[in-house]
C-alpha cells in the first residue's frame, strides 16, 4: 500500500501536541517569483509569532532556501504512481491537524486547493488563504468547483488585471480578493556608487549591457535562446558602434545549473563567446544596478519581483507581454518594453528602441519610481496581509463561536 509520510529536518521537529502553527504550502520544484513570496511571507508571519511551517518537496530549491532562512520545514514525499499517472496524496492534512493546533493554511498552487478545501471541510476555525501569481489556465465555474471555493477566505494578488482573473475564471466576490503589490525592497544598494558597482562587477563600460536572471530549476533553455539570438543580431547589425553583453546571472554557481553545458556549446557554436557573459554568487541587485537594461526571461506568466525591483533601481525593464506588464506601462509609460514570447525578432527590435532612447526611458523610470515604491513596497506589503491574517481568524473565530451558542441552545 503506498503511503506519504511527513518527515521532519531533524528530530527535534516531531509534532508538538497543541502547539500554535501556521502553515505555508507550495509543492513545486521551481525558483521563482511564487517561491520568494512564501518565504517572505512565511518570515512576516514569524515576526507576529505565528510560527510559521513550510510544506514542501524534499530538497526542492524552496526547502533549500527556507533552511536557509532559518525557517521550519516538513515535506511531502512527492508525486506517487497510479496506473497511468503520478499523483499527490493528501492525507498529511488529516494528520496534521489532528497533532497540531493550525491557526491559519496559506496556499501558493491552485492546483493544491481543491483537496485542501476537503480537508478543512470539517476545521471551520481554520483560516484559508489562496496567493495566485499568474493567471489560471482555465476556468473553475462548475458547481463542484464553487462550493470548495467557498471555503477559501481570502484570495492574494500582485495587481489589479489579476483581480478581474480571479473573479472571471473562479467566480470569487471582489471582497475576498485583496491586491499585495510585490513586496520588494532594494536596501541601501541604491545610494551606492554606481561606477564603484560597475568596477567591482569588472563590467565594460565600453559596452551597453543587459542583465537577465536564470533561475536554477530550468532543465531545458528554450526559454533563453530569443534573447541570445537577439544580442548576436543586435551585434551584427550594429557592428562597428557601441556593441551589446548580455550577463546571465545565476544564484547558484553555474556549474551546479542544469542547462550550463548545454548553452555553453549552443554559445560556442554561434559564436557569441563575447557577447555572453556568465556570472554567480553576488547580489543580484548589484547587477541590476549596474546594467543599462533588465531583462526578464519568458519562464512565467506574470511580472517577476526582480524587475520590480529593476525598477526601484533606476533601470529600464524589457518583459515578457502579458496583462500585468501591459497594466504596469499603462499606468507608468516608458518604463519599460514588452516582447512577445520566442519572438528573437521583436526582442531586438526593442533592445535596439530602448538602447537608442536610453536617457528617455531613465527619465521616466525616475518619474515613476517614487509610485512604484509606494505600490509595491514590502512596508505597504507586510501591513496589508499581517492585517488580513488578524481579521480572517478573529472572524472565523467568532462565527465558530456563533454557530456553537446556537447548537447549544438547540
Amino acid at each position: 500500500m503506498l503511503r506519504v509520510n511527513l518527515l521532519n529536518t531533524t528530530p527535534e521537529n516531531n509534532f508538538k501536541k497543541n502547539r500554535e502553527i501556521s502553515l505555508f504550502i507550495c509543492l513545486t520544484e521551481s525558483w521563482s517569483t511564487r517561491e520568494r513570496s512564501l518565504i517572505k511571507d512565511a518570515k512576516l508571519a514569524k515576526q507576529k509569532d505565528y510560527a510559521p511551517i513550510i510544506f514542501c518537496l524534499k530538497d526542492s530549491f524552496l526547502d533549500q532556501y527556507s533552511q536557509r532562512e532559518g525557517l521550519e520545514v516538513k515535506y511531502h514525499f512527492g508525486k506517487v504512481q497510479r496506473h497511468f499517472y503520478k499523483w499527490y496524496r493528501y492525507r498529511f492534512l488529516s494528520k496534521l491537524l489532528k497533532s497540531e493546533k493550525v491557526i491559519f493554511i496559506h496556499c501558493y498552487d491552485l492546483n493544491l486547493i481543491w483537496p485542501i478545501c476537503f480537508f478543512l471541510r470539517n476545521s471551520p476555525m481554520i483560516p484559508l488563504f489562496l496567493t495566485i501569481d499568474r493567471a489560471p489556465r482555465r476556468s473553475y465555474l462548475e458547481i463542484w468547483h464553487k462550493a470548495l471555493l467557498t471555503r477559501v477566505d481570502q484570495v492574494f494578488v500582485s495587481s489589479e488585471s489579476m483581480i478581474d482573473e480571479a473573479k472571471l475564471r473562479l467566480g470569487l466576490l471582489p471582497r475576498k480578493i485583496t491586491v499585495l503589490g510585490y513586496g520588494v525592497s532594494i536596501g541601501e544598494i541604491q545610494k551606492s556608487d554606481l561606477n564603484k558597482i560597475k568596477s567591482e562587477l569588472a563590467i565594460n563600460t565600453e559596452s551597453h549591457t543587459i542583465g537577465s536572471l536564470i533561475s536554477p530549476h530550468h532543465k531545458n533553455m528554450d526559454f533563453i535562446l530569443p534573447l541570445i539570438y537577439a544580442v548576436n543580431g543586435y551585434n551584427q547589425k550594429h557592428h562597428g558602434d557601441k556593441d551589446l553583453r548580455l550577463i546571465l546571472i545565476s544564484e547558484k554557481k553555474w556549474n551546479q545549473n542544469q542547462i550550463y553545458k548545454e548553452l555553453i556549446r549552443f554559445i560556442k557554436d554561434a559564436g557569441s563567446e563575447e557577447d555572453i557573459l556568465f556570472y554567480s554568487g553576488c547580489s543580484i541587485e548589484m547587477f541590476q544596478r549596474a546594467v543599462d537594461l533588465w531583462i526578464s526571461s519568458a519562464e512565467g506568466n506574470n511580472l517577476s519581483d526582480y524587475a520590480v525591483k529593476s525598477l526601484l533601481l533606476g533601470v529600464p525593464i524589457l518583459v515578457p507581454r502579458n496583462a500585468e506588464v501591459m497594466e504596469l506601462f499603462n499606468s507608468f509609460p516608458g518604463t519599460g518594453e514588452a516582447y512577445r514570447k520566442n519572438d528573437s525578432l521583436g526582442v531586438r527590435e526593442k533592445l535596439e528602441k530602448v538602447l537608442a532612447k536610453k536617457k528617455t526611458y531613465l527619465k521616466q523610470v525616475a518619474k515613476g519610481s517614487k509610485k512604484i515604491k509606494i505600490m509595491h513596497s514590502v512596508e505597504a506589503y507586510s501591513e496589508t496581509l499581517i492585517s488580513r491574517y488578524k481579521k480572517t481568524i478573529s472572524a472565523r473565530k467568532r462565527a465558530a463561536t456563533k454557530t456553537r451558542n446556537i447548537l447549544s441552545r438547540d
